[in-house]
């Protein structure tokens, strides 16, 4: 695969584990909140917080942009940690969708490194 292909494959599907952790942040929080209401709320500012995370220290136009290692460990440790927490919580298939999501985000934003 060219630099130019692996940057076109990798950079979608690193966007789509950062969604996929986002949805999960929201499981999370909604989850630990205790669902109804207040869970909405709690996810909703989950997600504003995720996003916010990200637009600061990963989005690739910031100019606070983390270095290529430490978003991919920090990503990494996010996915394990709403992964444990999701599986605690009993729900093992969004625990697999978060190590899913995280997984796709490391193993994209490795090859657009040495794409």
């Amino acid at each position: 695969m060219t630099p130019r292909a692996a940057r076109w494959v990798a950079a979608p599907a690193a966007f789509a584990g950062e969604i996929v952790l986002a949805a999960c942040a929201y499981l999370v929080a909604h989850a630990l909140a205790g669902g109804g209401m207040p869970g909405v709320a709690a996810g909703v500012a989950a997600v504003v917080a995720w996003v916010g995370a990200w637009a600061v220290w990963m989005a690739p136009r910031s100019s606070r942009r983390v270095p290529r290692a430490a978003r991919i460990a920090a990503v990494a440790v996010a996915g394990l940690a709403l992964a444990a927490v999701l599986l605690a919580a009993g729900s093992w298939w969004t625990a697999g969708l978060a190590v899913l999501g995280a997984a796709a985000y490391v193993v994209a934003a490795s090859v657009e490194a040495t794409g």
